[in-house]
């Protein structure tokens, strides 16, 4: 039984089951990293700095990567609606701007409001954060905590999706690919002068939206070639196969320079995240065709679908029972006495314990209401 054969790919969007379950596989390399770090908080900041290794980003990656690929997909076939004199632009970015409104905003705010009143450092930057602004404002500044530092990146795909839809639909349609390639180049770029010649910090290069440009951009390319299928086949097919045959080893590779001589800078923090993007776009692309054999078996786990299903609610909360469970044991005097391992546990099940009732409870009430602010004009029924 292969582990890589593929099934065959339709030709109409449809729902992707294999995704979800990228996204579940994203968020546990979140969950993981930030319930076991190399000590509680002590040490943590001092991890992003040596050699810059950008490993705890791989999760967040692949969000940035799927995003990008969703999101300009729905974008390319909304284009061609628009296109065909259906609908205007103006129309368009209504609906897409209400339906992200109703599947980010509900439970980002909820759980803001929550922790602005537990929380002092989170009322302090609660302007930011109500802006979707801190990972310029304030996590730029190295002002790192334990109470709400992940919602950086979450500021990042909210930038992402306010500015992307303008240029996927405003740009002449010869200038579209152009522009998702200068958006790829731009991020290593930007993260080279960044490091090299104006001397920015890991942290700051990170939480800058140019940083991950390549991540964003590589996902809207895959969209890009997929929607464009006929014309840019082979390129597409080159694009995964590098992926998978020259990605993958340099991952490798990159991992035995890091860990086991030191690493650089060079590699880690400038290579490495484009290399992670490109190999993501493999994956994606396989999962969106949907994987056969043992990985498609493995990707079709209902359990692991699920997991992706409610993976933004996980990615929202999941950061809280850090500062939750710390007082906790602080307040029993167990801080030292109970394992790490019992400890993730109890922080995993505590983050399901609050996600699974909030997508049921919350969340897919409200996303059940995207039914009613639909991408094709022509399609809606009349009021």
């Amino acid at each position: 039984m292969s582990v890589f054969k593929k099934l065959s790919q339709t030709s109409s969007p449809g729902y992707m089951i294999q995704l979800d379950s990228l996204r579940a596989l994203a968020v546990f390399g979140v969950v993981l990293e930030h319930y076991i770090p190399g000590s509680v908080y002590g040490s943590l900041l001092a991890a992003w700095e040596p050699a810059f290794p950008l490993e705890w980003g791989s999760g967040v990656t692949l969000f940035y990567v799927l995003s990008g690929f969703l999101i300009a997909g729905i974008l390319l076939r909304c284009r061609d609606i628009i296109s065909s004199n259906k609908q205007s632009i103006g129309f368009t970015l209504q609906r897409f701007y209400i339906r992200r409104f109703l599947r980010i905003f509900p439970i980002y705010y909820m759980t803001l409001a929550v922790a602005a009143i537990l929380f002092k450092k989170v009322r302090s930057d609660f302007l930011w954060h109500l802006t979707y602004t801190t990972n310029i404002m304030v996590f730029a500044q190295n002002s790192w905590d334990i109470y709400a530092s992940h919602f950086w990146s979450l500021a990042m795909e909210e930038q992402f999706y306010l500015i992307w839809p303008l240029v996927i639909l405003l740009l002449p349609q010869k200038q579209l690919l152009r522009a998702i390639l200068i958006t790829i180049a731009l991020a290593p770029i930007f993260r080279f002068i960044g490091y090299y010649g104006l001397g920015l910090s890991s942290i700051q290069i990170s939480v800058f939206p140019l940083g991950s440009l390549d991540a964003f951009g590589l996902g809207s390319l895959l969209a890009f070639y997929t929607h464009n299928r006929n014309q840019f086949k082979d390129i597409k097919q080159n694009l995964c196969n590098c992926g998978l045959w020259i990605c993958l080893p340099l991952l490798v590779f990159f991992t035995i320079v890091s860990f086991g001589f030191g690493g650089t800078v060079l590699l880690n923090a400038l290579i490495r995240p484009t290399v992670l993007a490109v190999f993501f776009v493999w994956l994606i692309n396989g999962a969106a065709k949907g994987f056969g054999g043992i990985l498609g078996k493995f990707l079709e786990l209902k359990p692991l679908v699920f997991i992706g299903k409610i993976s933004y609610g996980i990615y929202v909360y999941h950061y809280f029972m850090n500062p939750i469970f710390d007082h906790i044991f602080w307040y029993f005097n167990l801080a030292n006495s109970i394992p790490l391992l019992f400890v993730f546990v109890l922080k995993v099940i505590a983050t399901l314990a609050i996600a699974i009732p909030s997508w049921f409870l919350v969340e897919k009430p409200i996303n059940n209401f995207k039914k009613h602010f639909g991408y094709e004009k022509a399609l809606l029924k009349p009021s």
